[in-house]
């Protein structure tokens, strides 16, 4: 695997990640210790992406995609 596909799949992985902590949310045994829907987990996710994703604007716009698709979807 040369450098730029294991910069690719280093960022894959570092969205992946945040977007399974994401669902793991909403997970009350693990989450927030009560029964969360999927749209409070993203909620709740949406100010925690400038900082997880600092200095990384394509991995920010990713996530945003992602958690934007998902809010139209759950309309």
């Amino acid at each position: 695997m040369n450098s730029i596909e294991m910069q690719a799949a280093a960022r894959a992985t570092a969205v992946s990640d945040f977007l399974q902590e994401i669902m793991a949310s909403a997970d009350p045994i693990e989450g927030l210790g009560r029964d969360v829907t999927v749209i409070e987990s993203v909620e709740a996710a949406v100010p925690r992406i400038d900082a997880t994703f600092a200095n990384q604007p394509d991995l920010q716009a990713a996530v945003r995609h992602t958690i934007g698709t998902t809010f139209s979807r759950l309309g």
